[in-house]
């Protein structure tokens, strides 16, 4: 898992706008926050909005 430097928020969107995944103390597991409850059949497609004071 990827440590992002300290107060970097990340949220993740997907097409209609709405939050699929958050950060929780700078880490994000895309792999586990982004997939692992998905079950469409085609490709997941999200929007990454990521903000830091570092």
């Amino acid at each position: 898992m990827i440590q992002w430097p300290p107060h970097t928020k990340i949220y993740c969107y997907n097409r209609n706008d709405e939050e699929i995944a958050r950060s929780k103390r700078s880490r994000l597991d895309l792999a586990d926050e982004l997939m692992l409850n998905y079950s469409g059949d085609m490709p997941r497609v999200c929007f990454i909005e990521v903000s830091t004071k570092a």
